[in-house]
């Protein structure tokens, strides 16, 4: 899920990486959530998972709210 205020002004891109190597690219142009599922034995052998946000946002540096944080995307495991 992304909610990056100005998600409208331009896309957030995330990169999901196993052990270095890109195995999802997903593009929020939106605030709702995106499914990604992993199938059979294609994350054998990974041992490193990496969720790469091509940019963040500040809510306090936004005047959103006093939230000093730096984020980027929610992710959710079932």
């Amino acid at each position: 899920m992304c909610s990056h205020p100005d998600i409208g002004e331009g896309p957030v891109v995330v990169k999901v990486l196993g052990d270095g190597e890109v195995l999802r690219y997903i593009e929020f142009k939106d605030f709702g959530w995106k499914r990604v599922e992993f199938e059979g034995n294609e994350l054998d052998g990974v041992e490193v998972m990496t969720f790469e946000v091509s940019r963040t946002w500040n809510p306090k540096r936004m005047g959103v709210s006093e939230d000093w944080r730096d984020l980027g995307v929610a992710v959710a495991v079932p």
